[in-house]
Order: C-alpha cells, then sequence, then structure tokens
C-alpha cells in the first residue's frame, strides 16, 4: 500500500444507481474510486493499474460473476477483495469463503456498515501481510541454519496419552545432519522416519510439547551410530520444535584425547614423574597427586607460587633451577 496517498478501491458493480451510491460514500470517505460493470472490466482494470481493495458484486448479470473475476483478479495481485450482494443465503456466502475471507456486505445495510466492514478489511489485510512477513523471515532463518531443525506435532491414543509425533517441517540443515531426505521424512511419524521400534526421545518431547519448559541435552543415537545436542521448544500446545547439531567428531576427539590422556597417566605413574603446570600471569603451579608425594608435602602446606616451589628445592640445585626457567621465559632456551 501507499504512505499518504488516498486508498484505491475498485468498485464492480453492474446497477449504474448502485454504484454512483457506493461512490459517493467511500469518496467522502476519503477513499478514491474507480468503477467497473462486469467482470472482464474488472480484470482489465486491475492489470492496467494499481488498487488496495476491490468491492465486488456478486451478481454481475449475464456472463462472468463476482466469484470468477475475483479468482482471476486473485491470481496476479494480492489484494483484499469484499464481496457485496444482495443475498443472504448460506449457500452462497460459502462461494465467497473459498475465494477470501475480507468481508461479505448485505447491500443496503447501511453507510456505517459499508466503511466498517472496507476498514475492517484493510486491518486484516494489513495483518495477514505483517504474519506472511513474519513467516517469511522465519522461513529464511530456519533454512539457512547450520544446525538441523524440525516441527513436530504429537501423535496421542483414544486416551489422550502421546504415543508418537508426526514430522511436520524440516529444514536443509536436517539433512545434512541427518542423512534422510525431507521429501521423504515430513509426514511420517519418528518411528517410520528413523526406522525405530519406537520413536526416540519420546518421553522429553511430549513433555516440553505439554508443559511448554524447554530443555536441551545430549544424546547417543544408536540407529545412526551418531552423536547429537538437541534443544527443543513447544511453539504451541501438542507441538515440538528441535534443533540439533551432530557433535560425533567431537565426541570421537573427547574420547581419543580420554585415551591418550590415560596413556599418559599410566606412563608417568609406571615412571614415577609427576606433572605440574604454571601459570605464569596468576604466579599458581598446579601439581597432580604425584609431585606432592615426590616433594615430601601436603596440598594444603603448598602456596602454588613460583617462591614457594624454589624454596623447596635444593639450596645447591636453587640457582641453577632459577637461571633455566629465566632463560626459558625469555626464549633463549628450553626448559
Amino acid at each position: 500500500m501507499r504512505i499518504q496517498e488516498k486508498k484505491r478501491i475498485l468498485l464492480v458493480e453492474d446497477e449504474m444507481l448502485t454504484a454512483m451510491m457506493e461512490t459517493r460514500i467511500l469518496e467522502r470517505a476519503g477513499y478514491q474510486m474507480v468503477q467497473a460493470a462486469s467482470g472482464p472490466e474488472a480484470i482489465e482494470a486491475a492489470k492496467n493499474q494499481v488498487f488496495d481493495l476491490v468491492l465486488m458484486d456478486l451478481d454481475l448479470g449475464e456472463g462472468m460473476d463476482g466469484t470468477e473475476a475475483a479468482r482471476t483478479i486473485l491470481l496476479a495481485h494480492n489484494i483484499p477483495v469484499v464481496f457485496l450482494s444482495s443475498h443472504t443465503e448460506r449457500a452462497v456466502v460459502e462461494r465467497t469463503e473459498d475465494i477470501t475471507s475480507y468481508g461479505y456486505i448485505v447491500k443496503n445495510t447501511g453507510e456505517t456498515v459499508l466503511l466498517a466492514s472496507i476498514s475492517m478489511a484493510f486491518k486484516l489485510f494489513a495483518a495477514k501481510c505483517e504474519l506472511q512477513e513474519s513467516e517469511s523471515r522465519y522461513r529464511g532463518l530456519h533454512q539457512h541454519m547450520i544446525e538441523g531443525s524440525a516441527l513436530h506435532e504429537l501423535v496421542y491414543d483414544e486416551q489422550g496419552r502421546p504415543i508418537d509425533y508426526r514430522i511436520v517441517d524440516a529444514n536443509t540443515a536436517f539433512e545434512n545432519q541427518l542423512g534422510l531426505s525431507r521429501a521423504t521424512v515430513i509426514g511420517k511419524t519418528g518411528r517410520e522416519a528413523y526406522g525405530v521400534p519406537e520413536s526416540p526421545y519420546l518421553d522429553i518431547y511430549s513433555r516440553v510439547a505439554e508443559t511448554g519448559v524447554t530443555a536441551s541435552f545430549e544424546t547417543y543415537f544408536p540407529a545412526m551410530d551418531r552423536h547429537f545436542n538437541i534443544s527443543v521448544y513447544c511453539p504451541k500446545p501438542g507441538f515440538f520444535a528441535t534443533v540439533f547439531e551432530n557433535i560425533s567428531e567431537r565426541k570421537r576427539a573427547e574420547e581419543k584425547l580420554a585415551e591418550l590422556y590415560e596413556r599418559l597417566n599410566l606412563a608417568t605413574r609406571s615412571a614415577g614423574l609427576g606433572i605440574w603446570d604454571w601459570d605464569i600471569l596468576k604466579d599458581h603451579l598446579t601439581w597432580d597427586e604425584r609431585m606432592f608425594q615426590l616433594y615430601g608435602i601436603s596440598p594444603g602446606a603448598f602456596s602454588g607460587a613460583y617462591a614457594a616451589w624454589l624454596a623447596g628445592v635444593h639450596p645447591e640445585d636453587r640457582a641453577k633451577c632459577d637461571e633455566a626457567i629465566q632463560l626459558a621465559l625469555k626464549g633463549i632456551r628450553d626448559y
């Protein structure tokens, strides 16, 4: 819609007197009006001009009726359509509901109803556009995330207990993280999608979907032989969304590091060696248990300062040790 301009309305009405009366009312209310007397004329006008709303009479005489004209216009334009009719039968109203939901005005109900209905149609259309823009931003974020993401709906039994969940949507990273095609899993239950007897983590997911309390956890999924970090939240009751990352490489690195650390511990224990670390900036030494045994002092009796360690070195070796460390700190010699 254009800012600081009169909203333009295309009035489609085959009865001349009615069209003149409605045009006069709407122009007094500040709208810019364009008239069309038939469906084809309205379609042509919509092709050549920009409108903010179409006010469409259902019965346009012989030929194309208002619903057909509205459908054709809406194929090319995102615009609110409000229908006018002298009919109040449910069947007639339902014909318009399949096309648009911005309003149905019964003719001769008065100026106030006409203006209020059009004002409401503009508000509904603005809200719809805002929602579409918000969904578009969410969709862009959703699809460009590095982490996998999926939306699920809980499946309940006759007693209202959650027995499964169905995958409603998933992003592109879902495929990269799991090695599964979005097209093959959307609409399927967790059991079907992952080929397991029970849907994974149903107890956690159902609790989040029913309480709204978020959850995060790391897990190993045997069916895929992969480790995952999973965060779960509830966008609305009965639904849950997961954001997850395949952390298998990190887990393997941690296991390898733990294995190397255990080997180092075994080697140092066998050789009777101690391990220490010195934080130079904070002047603090960290010792393992063997270091305390070698120096014959208890952990509580050692402050951890460099001077405290140097004081425990044999007097004949103290100067050499200090010199060697100072040279190492200056980068002159390795210690």
